[in-house]
């Protein structure tokens, strides 16, 4: 039994690496069509400044503002830790704020996995003025 169980997680642990390997590409590449097969039916996306968005309509729109967009956030210094069907990714961001000006930040996610897709995800920046 116990041996199941483990290959059963270690199972679940490629599973859910393929998955975040696959929305990370698209999203960095800004394909929302690929980032959406990522997600599940009842997605919620909760942002930095406290927008929630739900439903296939409104996560397609604010995928394509925010990744198709030459003002959007630029990510790197990518990082995921599993914990289950809990991922944590770490990231630096740049964006451009008031006036333009760039800022530079650090921004954490916390997605929950569900049936093999991504059920929610809750970003955190550090704030700046």
């Amino acid at each position: 039994m116990r041996v199941i169980e483990n290959d059963a997680r270690e199972a679940d642990k490629r599973r859910n690496r393929s998955l975040m390997q696959r929305f990370a590409t698209a999203f960095m590449a800004g394909d929302v069509d690929a980032v959406m097969l990522c997600l599940a039916p009842q997605f919620e996306w909760h942002l930095p400044d406290g927008k929630v968005f739900k439903g296939r309509k409104a996560i397609r729109r604010a995928l394509d503002q925010r990744l198709n967009s030459a003002s959007g956030p630029q990510f790197s210094n990518v990082t995921f830790r599993y914990h289950g069907d809990t991922v944590i990714q770490t990231y630096d961001v740049k964006i451009k704020g008031a006036g333009k000006k760039v800022r530079h930040t650090r921004g954490l996610d916390v997605y929950r996995i569900s049936n093999g897709l991504i059920a929610r995800k809750d970003a955190y920046w550090k704030s700046f003025d």
